[in-house]
């Protein structure tokens, strides 16, 4: 059958690739202790740094080459259990005696004695023949921050931001015990222009604390997300991100505080509109900087979102409408924003239309909405597809009952 002539094919690809990878393994374990027996009799302390660190990248390497036989050996165990199930046929059993068992990728001892080589090896040549410490050394984590520049100025950044919002605590505090009541009013209203930027600020922060957790644990969140690991977000980044918005936000709140002491002044409003514009050329920069892989992998997402009905449906796109639907207070924030710049800003009064409060906030709820009505066309599982419609719907309706 067709099917089973692509999975031959695909099982030479994988055996060959095993094959080379241990052949080329054990060529660089033997190249490595011959020049760390030179570099040990030569002395250099150096050198041997360097080949120490090879050493760990090797034994890396090879216990990656592990995980990846247990992946392909599970693979082609679900894949020929799904074939047995749809088909109806009892070709699994047959399949993986003739093929998998006998592939060489199945047996992973000759990867488990190399292990045992590298771990000999290290023993001896930097820990004194202790096995125990040697394994410590080989399997330590790679770091993902290092104390370099970046760390330095993140660090720097986090003590000037916190400086900023203790500043314009204490400026906020001042403006209340000197203005009049309808100049309070007129500060609470601009500040209904950052609240935006603070919630996207607080989105950031819990985005990397959780990535960070994930990350600990071990949690291939990579894989679930289908994100591409080369490109991706380190949780240190989405911390940087939110200190530099957390800064922008900070500082313009600071000059406005400042700037109007004593009395509103005309050019009050660009400092929360230079906030929104910072965060609109901060996602939608066409140069290939500050992450444009991810930004543009994120536009892809919102897109497939938005087009829900009639586009492919994957986790990660359930995944980010849910944390639409999370975000209604910012959209609605945002319609507050436009209000107010566009008419009666410095009146503090912005009168928005109930059921365009209602469209704006509800959008998110709609695509989640349609979403669970694709993973049933798609499914034809009513459990649970047909019961998050129903969800979503009430809450769809309960946005829209008060406009009515």
């Amino acid at each position: 059958m067709a099917s089973f002539s692509n999975i031959r094919k695909e099982l030479l690809k994988i055996e060959k690739f095993y094959s080379e990878k241990v052949n080329y393994y054990s060529e660089t374990l033997e190249i490595l202790k011959e020049k760390a027996d030179t570099l040990t009799t030569q002395g250099d302390e150096k050198g041997l740094y360097h080949i120490k660190q090879s050493f760990v990248e090797l034994f890396r390497r090879i216990n990656l080459l592990e995980g990846y036989s247990f992946l392909n050996y599970t693979g082609f165990n679900k894949i020929l259990k799904k074939h047995d199930k749809q088909s109806k046929l009892k070709l699994k059993k047959i399949f993986m005696n003739n093929y998998i068992l006998g592939a060489v990728f199945a047996d992973t001892s000759n990867l488990k004695e190399l292990l045992g080589k590298v771990e000999e090896i290290f023993s001896t040549i930097f820990e004194n023949g202790d096995k125990l410490k040697a394994r410590r050394q080989l399997l330590k984590k790679r770091g993902e921050f290092k104390l370099d520049k970046k760390s330095f100025y993140f660090g720097m950044a986090i003590m000037l931001l916190c400086s900023l919002i203790l500043w314009a605590t204490l400026g906020f505090i001042k403006c209340l015990e000197t203005l009049t009541l309808p100049e309070e009013k007129l500060l609470l209203a601009t500040l209904r222009c950052y609240y935006p930027a603070g919630l996207l600020c607080l989105l950031l922060w819990t985005v990397g604390w959780t990535a960070m957790i994930w990350s600990k644990n071990r949690i291939n969140y990579c894989y679930i997300f289908e994100l591409d690991p080369k490109n991706r977000m380190a949780y240190h980044n989405y911390y940087i991100e939110a200190t530099k918005l957390s800064l922008v936000t900070s500082l313009s709140l600071l000059l406005f505080l400042l700037d109007n002491g004593k009395n509103f002044k005309p050019r009050s409003r660009y400092y929360p509109l230079l906030v929104l514009l910072y965060m609109l050329l901060k996602f939608v920069n066409p140069l290939k900087r500050d992450f444009y892989l991810s930004r543009l992998f994120i536009i892809k997402i919102l897109f497939n979102v938005v087009i829900s009905p009639f586009g492919r449906i994957r986790f990660v796109d359930f995944f980010v409408a849910d944390i639409l639907t999370s975000l209604a207070k910012v959209f609605t924030s945002l319609l507050s924003v436009f209000c107010l710049f566009g008419a009666g800003f410095f009146e503090g009064r912005c009168d928005i239309p109930p059921w365009l409060t209602g469209l704006v906030a509800g959008l998110p709820l709609w695509f989640r909405f349609v979403q669970c009505l694709r993973q049933y066309y798609d499914t034809n599982k009513k459990v649970p597809s047909l019961l998050n419609s129903l969800k979503y719907s009430l809450s769809l309706v309960e946005y829209f009952i008060p406009t009515t």
